[in-house]
C-alpha cells in the first residue's frame, strides 16, 4: 500500500503540487523554473478523479479498492452497486506510486479493459499494475469510467 505522505512541493501560495509541477495545481499559475518553493514530505491532496457516470465520482489520493463488496482494509474501499453478476466483491485497486496513479485488476472474474490516450483498449493482465494517465477510460463490468488529474 502506498502511504498517504509522499514527496511534494509547496508552492509561494501554499499549494501542494508534484515536486516535478510546471504548474500549481491550485490556481494553474506557471511555476518557477524550480517548480515549487519547498520541497518536503507532505500528506498527499486528492490528485486525481474517477468518474462513473450516472454513479458519481471518486477522489483518489491513497489506494482505493472497488467492488461490490470490497474489503475494509488499510485503504479506501469503494462499494458500487451493481445488479448484474459482472462486478467482483473486489475487482479492481487504483493506487499510487509516487504522484503515478497505476490500475490493477484483482484477479475479477469478467476483467478490466484500459484505454490509454492512443484510444486502443487493452484487457488488464490480473495483478499486474499499470500507469494510468490523465484522459485514460476503463471499463469494467458495464462500466465505463474515466480517470481525471486534477
Amino acid at each position: 500500500m502506498t502511504a498517504l505522505n509522499t514527496v511534494s512541493g509547496r508552492s509561494s501560495g501554499g499549494s501542494t503540487n508534484s515536486p516535478i509541477a510546471r504548474y500549481d495545481r491550485s490556481t494553474g499559475a506557471r511555476l518557477g523554473a524550480r517548480g515549487t518553493v519547498d520541497i518536503s514530505v507532505a500528506k498527499r491532496p486528492a490528485v486525481a478523479v474517477l468518474s462513473l457516470g450516472s454513479r458519481g465520482e471518486i477522489l483518489l489520493s491513497r489506494t482505493t479498492v472497488i467492488g461490490r463488496q470490497p474489503p475494509a482494509g488499510s485503504h479506501d474501499a469503494v462499494f458500487v452497486a451493481d445488479p448484474s453478476p459482472g462486478l467482483s466483491r473486489a475487482h479492481l485497486q487504483i493506487d499510487f506510486d509516487g504522484w503515478q496513479a497505476r490500475i490493477t485488476d484483482l484477479g475479477s472474474r469478467n476483467g478490466t479493459w484500459h484505454r490509454h490516450s492512443d484510444g486502443g483498449w487493452t484487457q488488464l493482465a490480473p495483478t499486474l499494475a499499470v500507469p494510468l494517465d490523465d484522459g485514460d477510460c476503463l471499463w469494467f463490468a458495464e462500466i465505463t469510467a474515466a480517470f481525471n488529474c486534477l
